[in-house]
């Protein structure tokens, strides 16, 4: 009787890894940059294609001027904050860190629209080249904030 309450530990589990990271994160974090970020800029692209086939020859500056990147910069932090909160407690150092890059990136891209579109509304020129490259940091800094908050909330 004594040997059957002995619990029998599970031999240890081979960890896969692709690129240096174990596979599921892997997984986890294609599905999160096809889903979450890929279908975030079809307006982008559509917009885009439908210049396209209309002739109208816009550039990317076009497309960003109006900074809706700015708004799916947000979106994508703010996802990746959610997934963050739902995950594992351990790294809490990074875990800190890449939440607080997606808060940053949030704040970012809210004031940043709001500063675009305020000056729209007033009719006050905006640098359109400016507010395309800040948009487009912005998002680089929410993607990689959000990745990092994915695959810290997928680790164990």
């Amino acid at each position: 009787m004594a040997e059957q309450a002995q619990t029998q530990v599970p031999p240890e589990v081979e960890v896969r890894m692709v690129w240096g990271i174990p596979e599921i994160i892997w997984h986890r974090l294609q599905q999160w940059a096809l889903y979450g970020v890929g279908l975030a800029l079809a307006p982008l692209f559509v917009a885009y294609f439908v210049s396209l086939i209309f002739v109208l020859h816009l550039t990317p500056v076009d497309v960003l001027k109006d900074g809706e990147l700015f708004i799916i910069s947000a979106v994508i932090a703010a996802a990746g904050i959610g997934e963050l909160v739902s995950g594992g407690k351990t790294r809490r150092g990074y875990r800190r860190a890449a939440g607080a890059g997606c808060i940053g990136a949030v704040i970012l891209g809210s004031v940043g629209f709001a500063v675009v579109s305020a000056a729209h509304a007033m009719g006050e020129p905006v640098g359109e080249g400016m507010v395309a490259w800040l948009s487009v940091l912005t998002f680089a800094g929410a993607v990689l904030g959000s990745g990092g908050c994915v695959a810290l909330a997928e680790a164990e």
